[in-house]
């Protein structure tokens, strides 16, 4: 049996090589296609990213992914910036490990019927930070005293830091049913904390929301044929 020359190996070498090199790209192509296809998801299922928003401030707005990162971070999942982007690897883990502990499937994209249950505990931090500020601006001190109306179910309207007819009525029905205004602020916050504790259980998810939409995002998903 004759021995392989160096010409040989040097031939083995190459085609070895080539074939390598095929590997690569044929797996770099299918890694640009699967990134497309969750872009394509992406742009269906969640709202665009405007780095244009910031905290809520006066006359501000907050993004409802801003809302989202701050609801996973009351929760204990999230610990990165909030700047509204729910790709980055600090919110895709946090995503990650909030769905592992809420169902089975988890793939780090928030599914639809989880946003109803975070938008709603933003909603209760909102109203804790305006039931605690302590400072004299009078915006705030009317928003404040809105909040407090709306928790105990006497305002209904936007919390705008606006004290127009609206405001006044709910607080004059408030005080007209023998309730102090002394303790509205204190009554409210106590409100807000229960809810925002309940609302930290799991159990709380599945009798109050539904995932009906979740089903029909994951069937969109797999239609998509996306392989990993």
């Amino acid at each position: 049996m004759s021995k392989i020359g160096g010409k040989e190996k040097m031939m083995i070498r190459l085609l070895y090589l080539a074939v390598l090199v095929f590997a690569i790209s044929a797996h770099a192509a299918l890694l640009d296609d699967l990134v497309e296809k969750v872009r394509i998801y992406e742009k269906k299922y969640l709202h665009p990213i405007d780095h244009k928003y910031r905290y809520h401030r006066r006359n501000q707005t907050i993004s409802e992914e801003m809302q989202y990162q701050k609801a996973l971070r009351f929760l204990g999942y999230y610990k990165g910036k909030i700047d509204g982007d729910l790709l980055t690897q600090e919110s895709y883990h946090a995503i990650d490990r909030f769905q592992h502990n809420y169902q089975d499937l988890a793939n780090g994209i928030l599914d639809e019927c989880y946003k109803p249950y975070l938008s709603d505990i933003y909603t209760q931090l909102e109203f804790k930070e305006y039931l605690t500020y302590q400072g004299r601006d009078k915006r705030k001190l009317d928003q404040k005293t809105q909040t407090a109306l709306k928790v105990m179910g006497y305002y209904t309207e936007k919390i705008d830091g606006k004290f127009g007819p609206k405001s006044k009525e709910a607080l004059q029905r408030y005080l007209q049913d023998g309730l102090n205004k002394i303790v509205l602020y204190s009554e409210a916050l106590e409100k807000v904390n229960e809810k925002l504790n309940s609302m930290k259980k799991k159990e709380y998810f599945s009798l109050h929301y539904s995932r009906e939409e979740y089903e029909t995002g994951l069937d969109d998903l797999i239609d998509m044929n996306i392989s990993i």
